[in-house]
């Protein structure tokens, strides 16, 4: 075999060099197709919904590092590319979390005509108080006027 002397016999050698068959790319597309039943699936199981959320996620995560490594080809790549994603990947998973500790840790909510509503302790802030600490906005009334 001849060295390859112009881009196009470079790019020509470098794609047969990472070619794949079609058999590996439907395989790749068959689990992700799984994955995605099984995403739903688990939305059908009876968790709560913290549970829900971190599978849910898990599941993609999974479903994103197979289009990357198999679709994008990042599996051939140089090592930094690969490190790259790897850090991406830890980044996201710090993100994630500190997003989930935020949901764990706010107000008491209560359901109420479908509709998600805080319900904020008034007696905390003297500030908007007033007759049994309702805020001074709601004891004027709706649309009127303060004199």
């Amino acid at each position: 075999m001849s060295t390859p002397n112009t881009h196009a016999e470079v790019a020509k050698v470098e794609h047969d060099r990472h070619a794949h068959g079609w058999g590996q790319n439907v395989v790749v597309l068959l689990i992700l197709g799984a994955l995605t039943l099984s995403t739903f699936g688990v939305s059908k199981l009876t968790m709560s919904e913290n549970a829900h959320l971190y599978a849910a996620l898990g599941i993609a995560a999974v479903k994103v590092s197979l289009v990357v490594l198999f679709f994008m080809h990042l599996k051939d790549a140089e090592g930094s590319n690969k490190v790259a994603f790897g850090l991406a990947l830890v980044f996201v998973a710090v993100l994630m979390w500190f997003v989930m500790e935020d949901v764990n840790h706010r107000w008491k909510m209560t359901r109420t005509q479908q509709v998600w509503v805080a319900e904020p302790d008034y007696d905390q802030y003297p500030q908007h108080g007033g007759e049994e600490g309702a805020p001074s906005a709601a004891k004027a009334g709706a649309g009127e006027k303060k004199e």
